[in-house]
């Protein structure tokens, strides 16, 4: 990973990242939140449409379509926008501190089975 080095850490060396939270928050939402609120409010809108053009007998599955059409429109574009957002350092984690020697071990996550 390459990251911002604000305090010229040197290669070789046990370095702490860190990413503001809030931009961690931020991205949590737009990611996982904006595609359902979308997904919920293409189907409500096209049952209405659906059920006002007389269809009520297939509106719940015209909308379930239109509603996941629409759910992954937006991650298209999410994705289409994450390689402009990846060029900013807006969300990118930064070296925040070189980790002394003696505290590596502790700094050190196991995520191995025990």
């Amino acid at each position: 990973m390459e990251v911002p080095n604000p305090i010229g850490a040197k290669v070789g060396e046990f370095v702490r990242i860190s990413v503001e939270t809030d931009k961690v928050i931020l991205a949590s939402l737009i990611v996982y939140v904006l595609p359902v609120i979308v997904l919920v409010i293409a189907m409500y809108i096209t049952q209405q449409v659906a059920i006002s053009s007389g269809y009520q007998e297939t509106a719940e599955v015209i909308s379930i379509g239109v509603g996941l059409g629409a759910m992954a429109l937006v991650f298209l574009i999410l994705r289409l926008l994450d390689k402009r957002i990846a060029r900013t350092k807006k969300f990118k984690p930064r070296i925040t501190e070189i980790v002394p020697e003696d505290q590596v071990e502790a700094c050190l996550v196991d995520y191995t089975d025990e």
